[in-house]
C-alpha cells in the first residue's frame, strides 16, 4: 500500500510538471528590444507633428486675414450709422492725426515719417517725396475693422519711376501711440512688376510714433 502511494504521488508531480512547462512554453517571451522605437523613427515622427501644427496655426491666420483684406463694406459703427456721430471726433481719428508716424522696421520703413490728416470723410497718410520714392495711405474709420489701401510711388533709388504699387489693408488698433493692422498686395491695382518686388501673401504691419518726434497737441 504505501509502495502505490508514493508512485500516485511521483506520477502526480510529473503530471504537475508538465501542466507547468506547457503553460510557461504557451506564454510568448518578452522581448523588451522588439518594444523599443528606434530613436530616428521617433524623432521623425515628432517632426512630422511639428510641421504639421505649424502648417495648421498658419493657415487659421492666413484664412482670417484674408477674410479681413477681402471684406468690401465692413460693419459701421451704431451712432455714425444712425447720423448722429461725427467722425472727427472719433477716438480713433483723433490718435491717428496727432503726432506722425513710421513703421520701424518693414517694407514701408524706408519711407521714414508719415503725416496724417481727416479729410472729413479719411484718414490720409503721406510720406515725404525721397529717392526710394513715396507711399500713401487712406483709412477709413466707419467700420471694424477700418479697412483703406496704400499706395507706393516709384523713385530714382525705389521701384521704378512712374511705376506704382498698391495695398489692400486692414487697421485693426488706432492707440495713441500704435497703429497696427495687416496688408495685401492688390495684384489688380498693382504693375505687374510688383509681384517681383513684394510677397503676395498677406503679411502683419505696425506704425509706431518715430523715436525723437514729440506728439502735436489736438
Amino acid at each position: 500500500m504505501g509502495e502505490d502511494k508514493n508512485q500516485l504521488l511521483q506520477e502526480g508531480a510529473r503530471a504537475e510538471a508538465e501542466i507547468d512547462s506547457n503553460v510557461i512554453e504557451a506564454v510568448p517571451k518578452s522581448d523588451p528590444q522588439g518594444l523599443k522605437v528606434p530613436r530616428r523613427t521617433r524623432d521623425n515622427v515628432e517632426l512630422a507633428l511639428l510641421i504639421g501644427i505649424l502648417a495648421i496655426a498658419f493657415g487659421l491666420w492666413r484664412g482670417a486675414v484674408k477674410d479681413l483684406l477681402t471684406t468690401s463694406h465692413p460693419a459701421t459703427l451704431p451712432d455714425l450709422q444712425a447720423g448722429g456721430g461725427n467722425l472727427e471726433s472719433t477716438p480713433e481719428v483723433k490718435h491717428a492725426t496727432t503726432g506722425e508716424w513710421v513703421e520701424a522696421s518693414g517694407l514701408w520703413s524706408k519711407f521714414g515719417v508719415l503725416g496724417a490728416a481727416f479729410d472729413g470723410l479719411e484718414i490720409v497718410m503721406s510720406s515725404r517725396e525721397s529717392p526710394r520714392g513715396s507711399l500713401s495711405c487712406w483709412i477709413s474709420p466707419r467700420g471694424r475693422p477700418m479697412d483703406g489701401a496704400c499706395t507706393e510711388t516709384g523713385g530714382a533709388s525705389g521701384l521704378p519711376a512712374g511705376r506704382s504699387c498698391s495695398w489692400k489693408i486692414v487697421v485693426i488698433e488706432i492707440s495713441p501711440t500704435i497703429l497696427r493692422g495687416a496688408r495685401v498686395l492688390d495684384t489688380g491695382q498693382s504693375d505687374p512688376g510688383c509681384l517681383k518686388d513684394y510677397d503676395s501673401r498677406p503679411s502683419p504691419f505696425v506704425l509706431e510714433r518715430p523715436t525723437g518726434h514729440s506728439r502735436r497737441s489736438p
